[in-house]
């Protein structure tokens, strides 16, 4: 019988060092892919700002007038209003 009580003992020694070795990797697994979205996100957000200033800028004013003229379109502004609201 102490033979039998051994060898169980052990068989849930091992079994409790495999779940825990397992659920170990598991959790590393889960950081490293955490780790590599953060990196994404930094990624893919750096690439938003330098979008959004890069429309900002081919937006403005001075910008598609310059592309006007290259174009060779004639830009006309309507006239400024003269004194003020009556």
């Amino acid at each position: 019988m102490k033979g039998v009580r051994v060898v169980l003992t052990v068989a849930v020694l091992a079994n409790i060092g495999v779940l825990v070795v397992t659920q170990h990797v598991r959790a590393t697994r889960l950081r490293y892919a955490a780790a590599q979205r953060q990196a994404e996100l930094r990624a893919l957000e750096q690439e938003q700002r330098t979008l959004l200033l890069r429309l900002a800028e081919a937006r403005s004013p001075e910008r598609l007038d310059r592309r006007a003229k290259e174009m060779g379109v004639e830009v006309k502004r309507p006239p400024a209003p003269r004194g003020g609201a009556r």
